[in-house]
């Protein structure tokens, strides 16, 4: 009396990710990479899953002992983001939570709505809504704008006439706001005083206080009176007495 084993095949089995469990009628037949060499001729429907992706069946076909490999990859069950920015080295929070520095790649999103928000010193926080199915892939790309500064020009005396950039702008105190970051040309004058003018630059957020003391502009005057002795006043107020 002969008792014959069935014949069965050669399955090497490999996946992306590795480590899946592999299953056959929902029994673990082991996980990956995984050679199976128990499997009779025939068809069979295979089950791989593993946290993190969707769960695939793939169905191989076994003809006696020639070797078959396969290869099977799993989509994720969560979006992915692939974020950049200018500049780089911005945080980025999903839903609240720190995930990283651009450019950075942000894994493991649920599907659906989420908040994103990139943000770094000296820069207006980006914040948006995003829609991410299961298994896509978004790149995102950012341009920080930087945060405006505030510009306060005083003079001594004051009412003095500020121009920036060659542009009047009004009298002493005068407050610029929401100024570009940058360098501004600022020049102050006012009648019977020399101009002062220098340059003056506003860093990302920052405010600056610039203070112009403005020198009278004298002169000379003599006077001679016939007869000598005589008092001089000068805009109602007595200066001396002429020779």
């Amino acid at each position: 009396a002969f008792t014959l084993e069935p014949l069965t095949g050669l399955l090497l089995l490999t996946t992306d990710p590795t480590n899946c469990a592999v299953s056959l009628k929902g029994v673990s037949i082991g996980v990956t990479p995984l050679l199976i060499t128990t499997l009779e001729s025939g068809t069979h429907r295979l089950t791989i899953a593993s946290p993190g992706y969707q769960p695939k069946e793939v169905e191989v076909a076994l003809e006696g002992r020639t070797p078959l490999k396969l290869e099977v990859a799993l989509m994720s069950d969560s979006g992915t983001l692939s974020l950049t920015s200018d500049p780089g080295g911005a945080e980025v929070l999903v839903n609240g939570i720190s995930r990283g520095h651009t450019p950075c790649r942000v894994d493991r999103i649920p599907g659906g709505t989420v908040t994103l928000e990139i943000k770094t010193e000296g820069f207006q926080p980006h914040t948006r809504e995003i829609t991410l199915a299961a298994g896509e892939v978004q790149n995102v790309a950012v341009q920080l704008k930087p945060l405006p500064g505030t510009l306060r020009v005083v003079s001594i005396p004051e009412a003095g006439r500020v121009y920036i950039n060659d542009e009047f702008k009004g009298e002493t105190p005068y407050d610029l706001a929401n100024a570009k970051p940058g360098t501004y040309r600022v020049r102050v004058d006012k009648a019977g005083h020399a101009p002062v003018a220098r340059d003056v630059t506003l860093g990302k957020g920052s405010s600056v206080t610039e203070e112009f003391q403005l020198a009278r502009i004298t002169g000379r005057l003599e006077l001679i009176t016939s007869p000598a002795g005589s008092t001089v006043l000068i805009d109602g107020k007595k200066v001396g007495i002429t020779i």
